[in-house]
C-alpha cells in the first residue's frame, strides 16, 4: 500500500477539521501560498531556512506531529541526494581497467625475471622471443577487449536511442486525444446551453402570433418571462476575493471548473457547512471538475490555486474572474 506523502497528510488533516487555507494561516502564521506549496509537495518553492519552521507550524495547526513530518522530509531529501551521487558503472570500468593493467605488468615482470636468470645465450634468445611473443599477444588481447567494449557501448547507445522515439508518438496521441475530448465537450456544452436558452422565447412568440389584438403586449410578456426564469450571476470584488450572487438558480446548482490550457495545473475546491471541503488538482490528465451542491444550499466558498489558469461556470453561467490579480484566490457564492 502506497504511503501518503507529507503534503497529502497535511491536506487530509486540514480537510478533516474543515479548515480552509485562511484559517490555517491565522493559526500558524504561515502565508497561504506556502501552505498550498507544502500540500502539493513543492518544498523547493519555500526558502530553505523556513522549511522546518513552516512544516512544524502547519502540523501544529492541524494537530499532527511536526517532528515526525520534519524527519520524513529530511529522509526523503537525503535519499534523493544519495541516488543522484551514486554512479556504479564508472566504478566497475575503473576496476576492470586496473585489473587488466596489473595482470599484464605481472606477466611482463615474471618473463623478465626468467630472462635475467637464463644460464646460456641460446636459452636467453628463446626466452626473449617468448617474452616478446607473449607481450604482443597481451597487447592484441587488450586491443580486442577495448574494441569489443567500445562496440558494446556504441551498440547499447544505439539501442537506447532506438527505444526512446517509440514513446513519443504515444505521448503525442494521448495529448491530442485529451485536447479533442475537451474541445468536443466544450462545444457540446455550448450547444446544449444555447438550445435551452433559445427554446423559451421561440415558444412564447409562436403562442402570441394568433392574438392579433395585442401583439406588442404578448411579445413584451414573453421576453420578460424568459428574463425572469433565466439565472442571473453578478460579481463584485477584486485582488484575491470576489463576492458572487446567483439569483433564480435552478436546483440543484452545479459548479464546473475547467483548465484554460491543458499544459497548466491548478488546485480547486468547493466548501460550505454542509459538504465540508471537496478539492482536486486539475492537470492534463484531469482537466475538468464538477461539483453539485445539495438542494437548498444558500452559500459556498470556491478556492482557486491558480486563478488565471481555470474557468468557472455556475448554473451554466460563466463567472467573470478578470478582476482577480492573485494566484491563490477565493469566491464567496450566495444563492438566492
Amino acid at each position: 500500500m502506497k504511503q501518503d506523502s507529507i503534503g497529502e497528510r497535511l491536506r487530509k488533516a486540514r480537510t478533516a477539521k474543515h479548515y480552509d487555507l485562511e484559517k490555517v494561516t491565522e493559526l500558524s502564521g504561515v502565508p497561504a501560498h506556502f501552505l498550498l506549496a507544502m500540500e502539493m509537495d513543492q518544498f523547493q518553492l519555500i526558502p530553505k531556512e523556513d522549511v522546518n519552521l513552516y512544516i512544524e507550524s502547519f502540523a501544529k495547526a492541524v494537530d499532527l506531529d511536526g517532528v515526525s513530518l520534519i524527519h520524513g522530509y529530511r529522509n526523503e531529501r537525503q535519499a534523493q541526494e544519495e541516488y543522484k551521487e551514486s554512479s556504479p558503472s564508472s566504478q566497475s570500468d575503473q576496476e576492470t581497467k586496473a585489473f587488466t593493467l596489473s595482470s599484464s605488468s605481472e606477466e611482463r615482470f615474471s618473463f623478465s625475471e626468467s630472462v635475467s636468470s637464463a644460464p646460456t645465450t641460446s636459452e636467453a634468445v628463446s626466452l626473449e622471443q617468448e617474452v616478446s611473443e607473449k607481450e604482443e599477444q597481451s597487447v592484441i588481447v587488450e586491443e580486442k577487449e577495448s574494441k569489443s567494449n567500445a562496440t558494446h557501448r556504441r551498440s547499447s547507445r544505439y539501442h537506447h536511442r532506438e527505444k526512446q522515439p517509440s514513446q513519443f508518438p504515444l505521448i503525442l496521441l494521448t495529448s491530442l486525444a485529451i485536447i479533442i475530448v475537451a474541445f468536443v465537450g466544450y462545444i457540446v456544452l455550448r450547444e446544449v446551453t444555447g438550445s435551452q436558452t433559445s427554446k423559451t422565447p421561440t415558444s412564447s412568440q409562436v403562442a402570441s402570433a394568433p392574438s392579433s389584438s395585442a401583439p406588442s403586449a404578448s411579445s413584451s410578456s414573453a421576453s420578460s418571462s424568459s428574463e425572469e426564469t433565466a439565472a442571473k450571476l453578478t460579481v463584485q470584488g477584486s485582488d484575491d476575493l470576489l463576492q458572487a450572487t446567483l439569483e433564480q438558480a435552478t436546483q440543484p446548482v452545479e459548479i464546473h471548473f475547467a483548465l484554460k490550457d491543458t499544459q497548466g495545473r491548478s488546485w480547486v475546491a468547493v466548501a460550505n457547512d454542509t459538504i465540508g471541503e471537496e478539492g482536486v488538482t486539475l492537470s492534463a490528465d484531469n482537466p475538468e471538475y464538477t461539483v453539485t451542491l445539495p438542494e437548498g444550499t444558500t452559500d459556498a466558498t470556491l478556492t482557486l490555486g491558480v486563478s488565471g489558469a481555470v474557468s468557472v461556470t455556475i448554473d451554466q453561467q460563466p463567472l467573470d474572474l478578470s478582476a482577480l490579480t492573485s494566484d491563490l484566490s477565493y469566491v464567496n457564492l450566495s444563492i438566492r
